[in-house]
């Protein structure tokens, strides 16, 4: 989810812009979901799938490939 408070702010130009991740807990109409933690708490407001975006979790552990 965008971090919203930040949107226009310079000072904290290497700020993290997103929060999270979360799951999508419900689908509801005109492209807004409500979301959900990852230890189950669901958030009380609703938010626009424009300020959403995928969370690809990286393992942190890759080991160099290294082609002769």
């Amino acid at each position: 989810m965008k971090r919203m408070e930040t949107q226009n702010w310079h000072h904290d130009k290497f700020g993290e812009k997103w929060k999270g991740p979360y799951y999508i807990h419900n689908k509801l109409n005109k492209g807004a979901y409500k979301l959900r933690t990852l230890d189950g708490k669901v958030l009380k407001n609703e938010y626009n799938g424009d300020h959403l975006k995928l969370y690809i979790e990286y393992n942190q552990h890759l080991e160099p490939v290294i082609i002769i």
